[in-house]
């Protein structure tokens, strides 16, 4: 069927789009025609000698890929279970990644709010303990991939931690558990936690991309509004206070510790 169709185009894109991101340098309009990629896989070929394209020529794969999806995609959502599909929204949200990566602001903020038109829920976790990044949140857009589990052999740094207010932010206590005297990550430890895509990055794609494109009153309303669900109500007054006089330069860094 062409739903069927559409996925396929669709995981391609981002398959490429991960591998390259994985193994070849970021996106640079300057030098992206002729720095490396990684070898473009669009036929089934078990002998075929690949070669790796530029990252240019990736970008190009991914994107014609992306509209090619687009067209053919006719479900808007999948019940929970079988949300590991790309839906049209999903597809946008794939799309809004790829602009932001190649720093296509104006790209990125139009695709962004398109997906949030269809759906801008944010998981409150002032009345949910949920994680956002849960198959069942109401933000949830699609959830294909398991992210690492890393609690065995990892331990959350004193910077990461130190982003948090401790006591007023609710996703530390979501996010976070103390082990002896270090803490390990909760994200990401069962079947439940996979997360492709999700309304939060949305967001904050939006804030950046409004703010790079000198909509910094979106930008600050994009922001606030991600931080209005996540914090307590006394500390997101104090935040929305002090964002709200941020100069461009100290929200676009407002907006990147929130991606950490």
């Amino acid at each position: 069927t062409a739903q069927i169709k559409g996925e396929a185009y669709l995981l391609r894109a981002y398959a490429h789009f991960e591998l390259l991101n994985l193994y070849a340098k970021p996106y640079n309009k300057a030098t992206a025609a002729t720095d490396r990629g990684i070898p473009l896989s669009l036929k089934i070929d078990l002998e075929q000698n690949y070669a790796p394209a530029t990252v240019e020529a990736v970008y190009t794969q991914v994107l014609a890929d992306i509209n090619a999806g687009r067209q053919l995609l006719n479900t808007a959502t999948f019940e929970a279970g079988k949300n590991y599909r790309f839906t049209t929204r999903a597809a946008l949200a794939l799309l809004a990644r790829v602009r932001e990566f190649r720093g296509e602001w104006a790209q990125a903020l139009e695709a962004a709010t398109q997906s949030l038109t269809l759906n801008s829920e944010l998981e409150d976790l002032n009345t949910s303990t949920r994680l956002p990044s849960h198959y069942l949140s109401v933000e949830n857009i699609m959830s294909m991939e398991k992210a690492f589990d890393l609690r065995g052999a990892a331990i959350v740094s004193e910077h990461l931690l130190s982003i948090y207010d401790q006591a007023n932010d609710l996703r530390f206590p979501l996010y976070f558990s103390k082990s002896g005297g270090d803490y390990v990550s909760l994200k990401g430890n069962s079947d439940a936690l996979k997360i492709s895509f999700r309304n939060g990055e949305l967001y904050l794609i939006q804030a950046e991309a409004a703010l790079q494109t000198d909509d910094i009153a979106l930008a600050r309303q994009s922001l606030l509004a991600l931080k209005a669900k996540r914090l307590k109500p006394a500390l997101y007054q104090t935040e929305a206070e002090r964002i709200n006089t941020l100069t461009k330069a100290s929200l676009l860094e407002e907006i990147y510790a929130e991606r950490e």
